[in-house]
């Protein structure tokens, strides 16, 4: 029996989900530490941090019988590996509605940093982008039910993706640094903080559009093989 090479797949995927366990533990500590140092937050506050993390841990649920299913249960059989499972799809879904809900609270919070004659053309904009990228990941998968099919996603298909998802994390990033800057004053502790938070808002663009860059990069590879 000629033995297959998984490598770069399901190896890729296994490393995949260790980092998201990784990630979702940080997560997790910082809900903790959120819910203790900030008792006085608003309930809107405390219910969606909590709604996140319920996301977060279906999340992590469905990609770990994901993975399980592959490498576990259907070892040393390559026929079933060809297949979508349904928890890979709720995963992704799931996946997409946490980033869609982040994305909104950010819009939200543009719109009402924003001046009286910028924040309706500003946060329509972001929006606009938001919505786009949600749209077009569930078109994808609609149009690829199949992980065979991955192989016949082309470069035009993937840039679109790539596009709208790395475009509304930059301008969400960009809107809040522009509006954080703007509101800087003379006191040097308030301007501190200020800086932090255009230095997390910077970072968290930055990864977001590093992790889609090589997710673009070995899809393309994917296809060009």
């Amino acid at each position: 029996m000629e033995r297959i090479d998984l490598t770069d797949t399901f190896g890729a995927a296994a490393i995949g989900a260790m980092a998201t366990l990784i990630l979702y533990g940080i997560t997790i500590l910082q809900a903790y530490f959120y819910f203790l140092h900030y008792p006085k937050d608003s309930p809107y506050f405390k219910l969606l941090v909590a709604f996140l993390c319920s996301l977060d841990t279906l999340h992590i649920i469905f990609v770990c019988h994901c993975i399980y299913y592959y490498l576990v249960t259907n070892y040393e059989n390559p026929p079933a590996l060809a297949g979508g499972i349904w928890s890979l799809y709720a995963s992704v879904a799931v996946n997409v509605v946490i980033a869609c809900v982040v994305q909104s609270f950010f819009t939200k919070r543009i719109y009402q940093l924003s001046g009286p004659r910028t924040k309706y053309w500003l946060a329509t904009v972001v929006a606009i982008f938001v919505v786009l990228h949600f749209f077009e990941t569930v078109v994808k998968f609609i149009q690829q039910p199949s992980l065979a099919a991955i192989g016949a996603i082309g470069l035009s298909a993937v840039l679109p993706f790539g596009a709208f998802a790395v475009l509304s994390d930059i301008l969400v990033a960009a809107c809040l640094c522009f509006l954080l800057w703007n509101n800087r004053s003379e006191i040097k502790s308030t301007n501190m903080i200020i800086n932090r938070l255009m230095v997390w808002a910077v970072n968290r663009c930055l990864l977001t559009a590093y992790v889609v860059w090589q997710y673009f990069l070995v899809t393309h590879s994917m296809t060009s093989a």
